[in-house]
């Protein structure tokens, strides 16, 4: 359980709900802050990066408790220097990798990540399960991220496996596609069960549409095989 999803991006109950941590400062990147003017010490919040102490961080959050509509906040051990912690790809924001069967900080020296996802949730993920159990008594909804993207990425195989048996020869753009859209439709926060003639009907549907001359696809492929 190293990934949960907290309904808010908002982050004061979020920190408080957290167990005393090791003595850490905070990489920040992507950021995008909806409150970033009009109060003392607001315009760094206006910047996409940011080395904050624990202690400074805290202290805004505290006073504004602003909205945080998109960023990586890394926690990251003291003892490394911020020359350190650049030896390392910076992490980044709408990150595929949020979709993973198994999610863990981006940066390597980080022992806690907070990743705001569009102004909607926060994905708060760690090596050490204990860290991120608190989270649970939140009052938002809260869930464990990873058990929801197994089941996700097995629906979006199950998509797959319907479509690439009608049509061999699928594009991997149609592909990718068809499985978010009819995932959408048919699964995503539905517990009913979706029967192989329902399924098979939604995913032609689909891809006729997306067959047609002139679609753009801006989309990444995803590709849940590589998943649990």
């Amino acid at each position: 359980m190293p990934c949960v999803y907290v309904e808010t991006s908002h982050f004061k109950d979020i920190f408080a709900a957290l167990p005393k941590l090791p003595s850490h400062n905070w990489l920040i990147t992507g950021l995008e802050c909806y409150d970033h003017c009009g109060w003392d010490g607001c315009e760094k919040w206006a910047e996409q990066e940011l080395f904050l102490t624990d202690e400074e961080l805290r202290h805004d959050v505290n006073l504004r408790n602003m909205q945080i509509i998109w960023g990586v906040f890394s926690a990251i051990p003291a003892e490394f220097s911020k020359e350190d912690i650049c030896k390392y790809p910076l992490p980044e924001s709408e990150n595929p990798r949020y979709m993973s069967s198994r999610i863990v900080p981006q940066h390597p020296l980080a022992f806690l990540e907070l990743y705001a996802d569009d102004g909607c949730f926060t994905l708060i993920s760690s090596h050490d399960a204990s860290l991120l159990e608190p989270l649970y008594r939140l009052p938002y909804r809260v869930r464990n991220e990873e058990a929801d993207n197994k089941v996700m990425n097995a629906h979006l195989r199950h998509i797959q496996d319907a479509l690439r048996k009608e049509v061999p020869t699928v594009s991997p753009e149609i592909v990718n596609e068809v499985q978010w859209r009819v995932w959408h439709a048919l699964f995503k926060d539905r517990d009913s069960v979706v029967n192989d003639a329902k399924l098979h009907t939604a995913v032609m549907k689909e891809y006729h549409i997306q067959a047609l001359p002139g679609r753009n696809f801006r989309t990444t492929y995803w590709d849940p095989y590589t998943q649990e």
